[in-house]
């Protein structure tokens, strides 16, 4: 019988939720809006948020959900490993920069959309300088963030050793920079869902050796009292 704290089910909930929305914020990006380079052909970016104003819609509000859900995910993580987290400042501030980015992705996306509507050629080229830096921020929240989880679980053996490794191997990467844009653009998704996965699997197991343990311990009772 599962001995899941229903506080603790939302580990993989929010989990789950970030893997998604980041999904759809991708799809949104690269597949709905087919965003162009502002600096280079500002009109054309123009045309692009016009013409899909919906898709437009999609990535400034699934920025700011997949900011929320990465944070409560990250709030369910450090409870989960805090104990054995040598470095819960290191998640937290990797967590802040990578939300940072997520919030000023949407707001910028927001400008973007506002000047397209005020056909202001001139301020869509300078939104977009501004949005191709974005990926500094992105390179070091990832890579701290994933850092953080991916040494705890080692030291916690919450997670199998395998994705402990690779998330080690991307939070080192991401910290170059290059593989920050892998893990946003393909990696994402699929390693928050499989981190809420692998970490609830451990809070449910958790969960049921203290209950057989609690049961061994109160059969034991009445043969101390004999």
């Amino acid at each position: 019988m599962s001995s899941t704290n229903p506080k603790e089910r939302w580990l993989l909930t929010t989990g789950a939720i970030a893997g998604v929305l980041w999904a759809g914020l991708t799809v949104a990006t690269d597949l709905w809006l087919d965003v162009p380079d502002s600096t280079g052909d500002p009109a054309r970016m123009e045309h692009a948020f016009l013409d899909r104003e919906p898709a437009a819609w999609a990535m400034v509000l699934g920025s700011i959900y997949v900011a929320v859900a990465v944070v409560l995910f990250a709030a369910a993580v450090q409870r989960r490993l805090g104990q054995s987290s040598t470095g819960p400042a290191v998640l937290g501030g990797g967590v802040l920069l990578a939300v940072a980015l997520l919030v000023h992705q949407g707001m910028g996306r927001f400008a973007l959309l506002s000047a397209a509507h005020h056909h202001d050629l001139p301020s869509i080229r300078t939104l977009g300088y501004i949005d191709a830096v974005t990926w500094l921020f992105l390179s070091a929240g990832e890579g701290l963030f994933l850092l953080a989880v991916g040494i705890a679980a080692l030291r916690a053996r919450a997670m199998p050793r395998w994705l402990s490794v690779v998330t080690v191997v991307l939070g080192m990467l991401a910290l170059l920079g290059p593989g920050a844009i892998l893990f946003y653009l393909l990696v994402g998704p699929f390693w928050f869902v499989a981190c809420a996965a692998a970490l609830h699997r451990d809070q449910r197991e958790l969960g049921e050796s203290r209950n057989d343990q609690s049961v061994g311990e109160e059969a034991a009772l009445p043969a101390r009292g004999t």
